[in-house]
């Protein structure tokens, strides 16, 4: 292992790296002869690895200018100087756009994350019963935090997906009722197939519109919730608007023997 003796005089900054040991990796590790860079601003000369400084297309040897030293150094200075347009709101648009195409190395984070979540649901609902309050509470404080941030995503989600958006609305609903049970967006394209893209009710009522579609079907509990039904998938149907209406919160027996299909 090489030595500061070894290496002749060298300047503060080179060595306080040496002693953490970044130029023993760099020395140890490199293939070949190393290049050298002298940054911009301290003038010292480094090897040119992105231990020292950041990665650059358009720098020379694909690195900055100034090393990483300096750079922390003048935006915390920029940051001390400048308090509030380092918490601008015109920084946080910035960073939302930068944000808003993912990277592939993001997506494939996003992914492992989702695929982790989906194989360990028991673990994941274990630490939620643990830390209920407290996740509750810091989610509260976030929103209230950020309100604006949260209704502009929360419209943007809601248009790019009108399936779930409408699940979560029903199951929410239901919830506050009482319901037991809770059902997706899946689950109602499954039953949707099932149907054939018809009202429940098709043939069987005379004012019944027949055919439904994603946007103009209604999502019917068979047993009524204010009855005991459940919000599973089960007790669920999707009707037209007349049938539904018609329906409302009315027994379902007692409504077939209405539509003339019991006696």
């Amino acid at each position: 292992m090489l030595t500061p003796k070894e290496q002749g005089p060298i300047d503060g900054d080179r060595l306080r790296l040496f002693s953490l040991g970044y130029c023993v990796i760099v020395l140890v590790m490199a293939d070949g002869p190393l290049n050298y860079k002298t940054c911009s601003e301290c003038g010292a000369t480094k090897p040119a690895t992105r231990h020292f400084f950041s990665p650059q297309k358009r720098g020379a040897l694909g690195l900055t200018a100034s090393c990483k030293v300096c750079r922390t150094i003048a935006t915390r200075e920029w940051r001390q100087a400048n308090p509030d347009k380092a918490r601008g709101e015109h920084v946080r648009a910035a960073d939302r756009k930068r944000y808003a195409t993912k990277s592939p190395q993001q997506e494939r984070r996003i992914a492992a994350t989702r695929k982790w979540h989906a194989e360990n649901r028991g673990r994941v609902a274990a630490w939620h019963a643990v830390n209920k309050e407290d996740h509750n509470a810091r989610s509260r404080q976030w929103y209230a935090d950020n309100k604006e941030r949260a209704a502009t995503t929360g419209r943007q989600w809601r248009t790019e997906n009108p399936d779930k958006a409408a699940a979560k609305w029903h199951n929410r609903k239901a919830r506050v009722r009482g319901a037991e049970g809770k059902f997706t967006a899946a689950d109602i394209d499954a039953i949707f197939k099932q149907q054939r893209g018809k009202c429940a009710y098709f043939g069987k009522r005379s004012d019944c519109l027949g055919k439904i579609t994603k946007r103009t079907m209604h999502r019917d509990h068979i047993v009524p919730v204010i009855d005991g039904g459940s919000n599973w998938p089960s007790n669920i149907q999707l009707t037209c608007k007349t049938c539904n209406l018609r329906k409302s919160a009315k027994d379902p027996i007692a409504f077939a023997q209405e539509c003339g299909l019991l006696l």
